[in-house]
């Protein structure tokens, strides 16, 4: 779908597969790299079947080094592949089917070791560490004569919740590498998937025969809990993603004469990709008053997201990623095939229509990074050390636009068509020489929104970001069209003797949207961020600044994008060309040379060993 892979079928429903590295032939087109062609498995006069079971398990693994090191006992591994086939007859030389299931569940520990803030240091004592600073002194901390201490009337109230209350750090447990790596564990994953195929095939007459297929695949990987077995009523695990396909398939392949076959098909395939927080609805108002009068401007009420430097990352990086994205894809084949003397001519048509919903927040309830940047010294750089710590306690956040904010979002609804026709020819030239020629004529489709929620680039005017469909831009696609794309290909094979084959052949293909340009959800009037300013706190992270929130249709509003960095899709912008040349020279007995040059327009030369 849009050169994202969809859909992967299990091996037992194979009957046969294709491989095409470089330069297929015209029928294939609107792709970025090789392509991949199956054929499913039908059924037959006989009844046939068969069931199995691939079993992995952590009493055959040995452990890793690390866990050796730090006393954690080996990875947790229980891993079943699992499924069954079956296929005969409805209908004797009629009517046939098969059926396939394969399920796959795995449960495993990733060996992970970081670094954790301690409790004394959430609790504002830093007296086990190098000298922190008073950003409003300069000098190093005190408290009641306590040299290198935080005083509690310091400590930040909403770091306090996060670090002493719901306890986002498990406690140390390790002492690795000097001390520099405190926490150690198997974080506890896994993902579940199941796979169905069922396919009917029905031979009508000895010049016509239909078949129908339906496969539905499911993912579910769990959220990795990276610290799970404290007592944390805090994020405990990354995100969950999940995979939904349900594809369907109709056939008839008809034979006009023995010269001459044609194939119809259409097809329709629905995925459905959501990635969800381990823990969503969350009360924000835990956090403080701010947090409780924001609360319901956030696109979702999850846990905000601190991210330490020089402490473990996970799951806190990542922790908020939300999207409920699905795409849907129609599609009509059609192809003629015709065998004249020694040429075999082919000829045909390929329409899609795909529709995408998309909308992303990566920080809906906050990220905010600490780097140390306010208690580091002359005796502790900034981010080395505890700094990033006591930034934390103290609640002080690195001002990093772009990065340390909230992000608000809606949903797009995007719909784009593809028309590819094509004609090859199939030459057999002699008994050594065999010239495959055609030509594919691609018409590629914009994206265009529902609502009209999308913006394009006009570099020509002094204010260069326009609506779509307005009167600087009266289309509703956010790219002119393009109806003269004529991608050639080109190839021959020769046999040289007995054990060698020469064959070249070199092909023009175009990018299709998907690939090289940006989508409505992209556009800036679609999604906002707001960025922390400097001296914000996290019981006060935007100091009475608005939350932004996507503007939408409204031009008036444009002028929020001041100050920002934005993308839109420039209304002239050509897919991407890509031309191949390949040369192949095969011997029989194993050896095989293989010469590859690939010519990327505006592209500089790939490095050597690249």
């Amino acid at each position: 779908m849009s050169n994202v892979t969809a859909l992967v079928p299990t091996q037992d429903t194979v009957q046969e597969f294709q491989v095409a590295t470089s330069v297929p032939n015209p029928e294939i087109g609107a792709f970025a790299g090789g392509a991949v062609s199956f054929t499913s498995k039908s059924g037959s006069n006989a009844f046939h079947g068969s069931l199995y079971e691939y079993l992995r398990n952590t009493v055959l693994d040995g452990n890793n080094f690390f866990n050796n090191r730090s006393g954690v006992p080996r990875s947790q591994l229980v891993q079943n592949q699992f499924g069954t086939t079956v296929g005969g007859l409805i209908a004797k030389n009629h009517t046939f089917f098969f059926f396939n299931y394969e399920g796959f569940a795995r449960r495993n520990g990733i060996s992970f070791q970081g670094r954790v803030p301690t409790p004394a240091e959430l609790s504002g004592d830093f007296r086990m560490d190098p000298p922190i600073y008073d950003p409003l002194t300069g000098q190093q901390f005190t408290c009641n004569g306590a040299v290198n201490v935080i005083c509690p009337g310091r400590i930040d109230g909403t770091a306090n919740v996060m670090g002493n209350v719901l306890h986002y750090w498990p406690v140390p447990n390790a002492n690795l590498v000097g001390g520099t790596l405190n926490y150690s564990a198997n974080a506890a994953a896994g993902v579940d998937t199941n796979q169905y195929n069922a396919r009917i095939d029905q031979i009508v007459s000895d010049k016509q025969r239909l078949f129908g297929r339906y496969t539905y695949w499911n993912i579910n990987t769990l959220p990795t809990q990276y610290i799970f077995g404290n007592t944390s009523r805090g994020p405990t695990s990354a995100v969950r993603t999940r995979l939904a396909d349900h594809q369907v398939v109709l056939g008839d392949i008809y034979s006009f004469s023995p010269r001459m076959v044609g194939d119809f098909r259409i097809s329709y395939l629905h995925a459905y990709t959501p990635i969800t927080p381990a823990d969503n609805n969350v009360d924000i108002s835990q956090f403080g008053p701010f947090w409780a009068g924001i609360s319901s401007s956030l696109t979702h009420q999850q846990f905000p997201a601190p991210y330490i430097v020089n402490t473990i990352p996970s799951p806190f990086a990542g922790l908020d990623v939300t999207n409920d994205d699905s795409g849907s894809n129609y599609a009509l084949a059609a192809s003629n095939t015709k065998v004249m003397g020694r040429h075999t001519l082919k000829v045909g048509a390929d329409i899609r229509r795909y529709q995408f919903r998309e909308g992303q927040t990566i920080s809906a309830p906050g990220f905010f990074i600490f780097a140390g940047i306010f208690t580091g010294g002359q005796l502790s750089p900034a981010g080395s050390g505890a700094t990033p710590i006591a930034d934390f306690v103290l609640g002080a956040i690195t001002p990093t636009p772009g990065e340390s904010g909230f992000q608000t979002a809606v949903a797009s609804y995007a719909t784009q068509w593809y028309e590819g026709y094509y004609f090859n020819d199939t030459f057999q030239a002699s008994a050594r020489l065999t010239i495959n020629a055609g030509l594919r004529w691609g018409i590629p489709d914009s994206y265009t929104e529902d609502k009209n929620r999308n913006t394009v680039l006009l570099p020509q005017l002094q204010n260069p970001l326009v609506l779509v469909g307005s009167p600087q831009y009266p289309s509703h696609s956010d790219l002119e069209a393009h109806d003269h794309l004529f991608a050639p290909r080109l190839g021959f094979a020769y046999q040289l003797h007995n054990r060698t084959v020469l064959r070249a052949g070199y092909g023009i293909n175009f990018l299709p949207e998907g690939v090289s340009a940006v989508g409505p959800w992209e556009s800036p009037i679609n999604t906002a961020f707001t960025d922390v300013p400097f001296g914000a706190s996290l019981s006060n992270p935007l100091l009475g600044k608005p939350l932004l929130q996507p503007i939408g249709r409204n031009q008036d509003a444009f002028s929020t994008f001041l100050g920002q960095s934005i993308q839109s899709a420039d209304r002239y912008k050509l897919p991407r060309l890509t031309r191949f040349l390949t040369l192949v020279a095969c011997a029989l007995f194993g050896f095989v040379l293989y010469f590859a040059c690939a010519k990327f327009m505006d592209l500089p030369p790939s490095p050597p060993g690249d």
